[in-house]
C-alpha cells in the first residue's frame, strides 16, 4: 500500500509483463510500418475506390491489374472478394514486366479488396 507520492517496493516501470521497454516498437517504427502497407478497394467494373498507394485499376476479361505508386514486385499480396462467399479464392500475383502492379484473377469478376505488404 502506498500514497500518491510514495514508492512501491519491487515496481520496475521499465518492465511490463516481463518485457523491457526496448521490446516495444517506437512510434517512428510504427509510422514506417504503416507506410509499407498498401491497399486498394476495386469495384467490379475495375474502377479504383478507397486506396493507400494505388494509382489505377483496370479490368481485362477476368483479370484486374492494380498499379501502385512504387515497386511492389518483392511484396506479398492478398485479395478478398466483397459480398457473398466465393467458392474459389482469387489468384493474386505480380504483373509480368510491371514492377509497380499486381494482377488479381477472379473466376466471376466482382468487387474486391487488395492488400500489399512490403
Amino acid at each position: 500500500t502506498t500514497n500518491a507520492t510514495g514508492v512501491a517496493t519491487g515496481l520496475n516501470a521499465d518492465r511490463v509483463d516481463g518485457k523491457e521497454a526496448a521490446d516495444f516498437a517506437a512510434a517512428q517504427d510504427l509510422t514506417e510500418l504503416a507506410g509499407s502497407l498498401l491497399a486498394a478497394q476495386v469495384a467490379a467494373d475495375g474502377t479504383l475506390g478507397t486506396n493507400r498507394g494505388a494509382v489505377s485499376a483496370s479490368l481485362n476479361g477476368t483479370t484486374y491489374t492494380v498499379k501502385f505508386n512504387r515497386d511492389v514486385s518483392k511484396c506479398t499480396y492478398s485479395a478478398s472478394p466483397v459480398g457473398s462467399p466465393s467458392t474459389e479464392a482469387p489468384g493474386v500475383a505480380a504483373t509480368p514486366n510491371a514492377a509497380d502492379s499486381v494482377n488479381v484473377e477472379l473466376t466471376d469478376p466482382g468487387s474486391f479488396h487488395l492488400q500489399v505488404i512490403c
